[in-house]
């Protein structure tokens, strides 16, 4: 994803999101969260117990709605077709509350344009007094230091060459 267009996702995300917290439906979302708060906050067991009420009807809605739709595509009332015509009216009707609100693709990119391309030309000093590097100081190394016995390897090659030499004479 390009720059500009994640800008611009941004943008309209943040729009969206500011949009909802000053309208009424996220003023009533915000107040019910508040009040939510309140109640787990003075009564934690009662407020479980009506969030888990709450769960379960949601759930018994879910099965109940998934009935009903399996039931409608057996019989053949919902079909691909008409999902599709659903999901095309219904992504419509998004496009248009959208651009009502915002203005049309080409309108929104302008904007975004004008407000991250700045009108003036922007000018940096670069006229700032470098503080000389100092030299650093030398490291010293370590001596290199084995964990292996001086002549291990010696012994151990005239003990593969003697094992090698015992095998082939075996043969």
């Amino acid at each position: 994803m390009s720059k500009l267009s994640s800008l611009l996702l941004g943008a309209v995300t943040g729009a969206a999101a500011a949009l909802f917290v000053q309208s009424k439906k996220g003023q009533e979302v915000a107040k019910q969260a508040k009040d939510w708060y309140a109640d787990y906050q003075a009564d934690p067991e009662a407020t479980k117990e009506k969030v888990s009420q709450a769960a379960n009807e949601f759930s018994q809605n879910v099965a109940q709605r998934y009935d009903e739709f399996k039931e409608g595509v057996q019989s053949g009332d919902i079909t691909v077709q008409s999902v599709m015509d659903d999901v095309k009216a219904f992504s419509e009707k998004q496009v248009e509350t959208l651009t009502e609100k915002f203005g049309t693709k080409e309108e929104v990119v302008s904007k975004v344009k004008k407000a991250v391309t700045p009108d003036e030309e922007i000018i940096i000093d670069m006229d700032v007094e470098v503080e000389e590097e100092k030299p650093q100081p030398e490291l010293k190394t370590l001596p290199k230091v084995s964990a292996v016995p001086p002549g291990y390897y010696d012994k151990k090659d005239v003990e593969e060459e003697t094992e090698d030499t015992a095998d082939k004479k075996e043969e």
